[in-house]
């Protein structure tokens, strides 16, 4: 038995028109592995970066409890160090190294993905009817594309080089700290979790703001992009004081649908401080 298709009984996708992806996950997934193993690639060097990151403080820890340890002579106290010293110039160096080595991956990558999401958005729109092409801002069309291209890697960039950084950063202090206090590493993991997960669901709420701000950031960019376009017959017919009006509408329209937007991202940054403010305060009784 067939199917059933998530669109709507209006919509209807041509026979030789390439078969993109209808939802964001599955649409950013399609074209992910496309370049899967740049990507995945790019995590291991991430992952490296993070925890190298986070395991400085150990290192610097390890040096200080050896000095202390070691009796007054020079000579003991150097080769007592002398391993948590390596330790240290190691993980500095591999923080640098395969942090820089994500980022070179990045700048050479996501131009190129970026140039084959906007040619495969061009070839489906080719197969759009005389009607639709008719009836859109062409202006806008070319704006969502570009759009399209751009979210999609800075997607991949923020997941893999900020997302991901975070929770490797809370699992590596998870662990060093189930060392020291079981307990304590409990209530950081614990909260490290309710806070991403909060964190997640309210991207996931912040999204229909964005994706209307973005149509409205679209629908200005054609209308400009269409009235440059008739700039001549708008001088001939003397309609210029009109377009302007119109475009100060759509502006005023756009920065409504951003600062909506701008606002609830804002809301979710307060939310992120605060829950860690708590947090430290909550760490430093249980200390």
């Amino acid at each position: 038995m067939p199917k059933k298709s998530r669109q709507s009984k209006s919509f209807q996708r041509a026979a030789d028109a390439p078969a993109l992806p209808a939802t964001t996950f599955s649409f950013i997934c399609y074209f992910v592995n496309q370049f899967r193993w740049w990507y995945v690639t790019m995590v291991i060097l991430e992952v490296i970066h993070a925890t190298c990151g986070i395991m400085l403080p150990y290192a610097i820890g390890e040096i200080i409890r050896s000095v202390t340890r070691s009796p007054g002579d020079s000579k003991q106290i150097f080769d007592a160090v002398s391993q948590p010293l390596m330790l240290f110039t190691a993980l500095s160096v591999g923080e640098v190294l395969f942090g820089r080595a994500a980022g070179l991956l990045q700048t050479i990558l996501h131009p190129i993905h970026r140039q084959h999401i906007v040619r495969s958005l061009y070839a489906y729109l080719q197969h759009h009817s005389h009607r639709y092409l008719s009836s859109s801002f062409s202006g806008a069309l070319a704006h969502r594309i570009s759009e399209t291209s751009l979210g999609v890697t800075q997607t991949m960039q923020m997941l893999i080089s900020e997302f991901m950084a975070v929770i490797i950063v809370y699992i590596v202090a998870t662990m060093l700290l189930y060392r020291a206090y079981p307990p304590l590493a409990a209530l950081v993991g614990a909260w490290a979790v309710l806070f991403i997960s909060i964190s997640f669901w309210l991207a996931t709420r912040c999204r229909i703001y964005s994706q209307r701000a973005a149509a409205a950031r679209s629908e200005t960019t054609g209308i400009i992009v269409d009235a440059v376009t008739n700039l001549t017959s708008s001088r001939l017919f003397a309609r210029l004081g009109f377009e302007r009006r119109y475009l100060n509408e759509r502006l005023r329209h756009e920065l409504k649908e951003v600062r909506k937007s701008n606002w609830y991202s804002e809301r979710i940054r307060w939310f992120q401080y605060i829950s860690a403010g708590c947090n430290a305060k909550k760490l430093g009784n249980e200390g």
